[in-house]
């Protein structure tokens, strides 16, 4: 793949992103420029999930709020047969280990490792992922 950065925004990085939390603007500008950001269909879903449960007068205000986020990014990453079979192994090595994450959060971290991306997400169980990279731009931008 080189040395081009490819990343995945999950739900909170998308929140922070659309906010314009200050370290995580910074760490985006100052990004390569051959650097390219995805987000998930599962983090859409989470995304309209709190649209449709903020006051209905608000509702269409925030879903062009995400509508203009949303062409900040390459793609908008499917599930596809792939994703489901690592899926399947994330989920299989969490219970394994007695250590559950959401299920939202092992689809998001299963196309993260079949797109060979680079998470951005503050939560720090995604860390449980076995071969999962994940940064946290929100703290500054350090890797952990």
């Amino acid at each position: 793949m080189g040395a081009m950065s490819r990343y995945l925004f999950d739900t909170n990085a998308c929140i922070h992103f659309r906010n314009g939390h200050p370290s995580l603007i910074a760490r985006v500008r100052n990004l390569p420029p051959d650097s390219v950001i995805y987000t998930s269909v599962i983090t859409l879903g989470e995304l309209y999930y709190g649209i449709m449960r903020s006051p209905p007068q608000r509702r269409a205000k925030y879903e062009l709020l995400l509508l203009d986020l949303l062409v900040k990014f390459a793609d908008v990453l499917p599930i596809t047969p792939e994703v489901a079979h690592k899926y399947g192994e994330i989920k299989a090595q969490l219970s394994a280990k007695g250590k559950p994450i959401p299920v939202n959060d092992i689809w998001i971290a299963s196309i993260a490792l079949v797109h060979d991306l680079t998470l951005v997400s503050s939560d720090a169980h995604f860390d449980l992922v076995e071969g999962l990279r994940r940064e946290d731009w929100m703290a500054g931008g350090e890797e952990s």
